[in-house]
């Protein structure tokens, strides 16, 4: 979820939390590597969540595909073939008011 417009804590130079952990890691290298482990173990035994966030870490997480069809005059839009489309499109935007561009 991105912040929101405006959110000034959100732009890189002002994320104190990963700049805390950032200095934490940099003072004790190993303290990652142990927190690794301990995330793989979590996962080793069952935790889900933690198994959920290695895959997101390795694999990125999944991508939640949305399926929509459009319906004009009781035909999808799949029916119509190119040249209607963009007939049925251009009728639709000479319609419509003139917008100013600002």
């Amino acid at each position: 979820m991105a912040a929101a417009k405006g959110n000034r804590y959100a732009a890189k130079p002002n994320r104190m939390w990963s700049e805390m952990l950032h200095r934490k890691f940099i003072q004790d290298p190993d303290k990652l590597s142990r927190i690794a482990d301990k995330l793989i173990a979590q996962a080793e035994e069952g935790d889900i969540s933690a198994v959920r966030e290695i895959a997101d870490r390795l694999d990125g997480k999944a991508v939640q595909q949305v399926l929509m069809d459009a319906t004009i005059e009781n035909r999808t839009v799949r029916e119509y073939t190119d040249h209607e489309l963009t007939a049925l499109l251009a009728q639709k935007a000479a319609e419509r008011p003139e917008q100013r561009k600002h």
